[in-house]
């Protein structure tokens, strides 16, 4: 082992990858101190064609930024959390078409180990670190039963789930899922039956799969999926500016959101409208699901932003 072994962490998602290295703290905690924080940096993953590439412009750019230099030793672990499955510490990423293997990694950067998880079993573990008082916002305030178990749903570039229990030393234990790509079930309001008339839509759009996921719907692309519905249901309600700006950008639900939030745009509202229906109804079903008396908790980078 060297001297100051460094570890190595990174998220990687459908869109972006955010990578950590830092300096082992001389004791344990569940948050890295700040001292020990070597460099840190997020990228786009459509400019690279592999998690690795992504990796040795990182440590390169770190080398760069220590007194060390190019003689900086590579990190002698990695943990990295994937939006996939995970078996036999390999993934293939489905929102991204990468695969990842972490054995593999761990040769192609001179590294001892690196250990693959699901992203969401990492938010997991995360979230046992919260202060739920100063680092969360309450939705529905209820008394918290110790040792129930806790769920948890995220919407990001795809919809992440998972559940936590506790074992046999009383801790918890993550267990993902991939829930988010269980079928859509569309709801009625009043007489509207719009959501029918979108899943109809999306299963034509989609005509290669004869099933909606939930994550064609409650997710940073299904925003973009409900809003070209909306533009085709609505098209006297489009408009000009908005779309053209969307459609330039590559159909980013960004414009749909920041839109909605200004006023700018009708459509955009009502896109946000059946989006945030649509994930609450998900937040309801798994509550059904799990009894999550230990809390239920809404992550994901499209949750914080929308």
């Amino acid at each position: 082992m060297p001297a100051e072994p460094m570890l190595l962490c990174a998220d990687v998602g459908g869109t972006n990858t955010r990578l950590h290295l830092f300096r082992v703290p001389e004791t344990y905690t569940a948050v890295v101190p700040p001292e020990c924080m070597v460099h840190h940096a997020k990228y786009s993953n459509s400019h690279y064609d592999s998690f690795t590439e992504v990796a040795q412009d990182f440590l390169k750019k770190a080398a760069q930024s220590t007194s060390v230099g190019l003689g900086m030793p590579p990190p002698y672990l990695g943990c990295f959390a994937v939006a996939g499955v995970v078996v036999d510490n390999k993934c293939n990423l489905v929102n991204l078409g990468w695969r990842m293997d972490g054995n593999q990694i761990a040769e192609e950067l001179g590294m001892k180990e690196v250990y693959l998880m699901n992203d969401f079993e990492a938010q997991g573990y995360g979230i046992l670190t919260l202060d739920n008082k100063t680092e969360c916002d309450v939705l529905q305030d209820a008394p918290v039963v110790p040792g129930a178990p806790i769920a948890l749903l995220g919407a990001g570039t795809g919809l992440g789930e998972a559940f936590m229990t506790t074992g046999e030393n009383g801790d918890y234990e993550v267990w993902p899922s991939e829930g988010g790509h269980k079928e859509f079930a569309p709801r009625q309001e009043g007489s509207t039956n719009l959501q029918t008339e979108m899943m109809q839509y999306l299963q034509i759009r989609f005509s290669a799969k004869s099933r909606i996921s939930v994550e064609r719907i409650v997710s940073g692309r299904g925003i973009a999926n409900i809003y070209q519905f909306m533009a085709w249901k609505f098209p006297e309600k489009l408009k000009k500016e908005v779309h053209a700006t969307f459609v330039k950008k590559g159909q980013d639900p960004a414009v749909i959101v920041e839109a909605a939030r200004s006023g700018q745009s009708e459509l955009s509202l009502k896109t946000m409208d059946l989006f945030v229906g649509a994930y609450g109804a998900e937040a309801g079903v798994m509550a059904l699901k799990f009894m999550p008396f230990g809390g239920l908790y809404v992550t994901g980078g499209v949750s914080a932003k929308t």
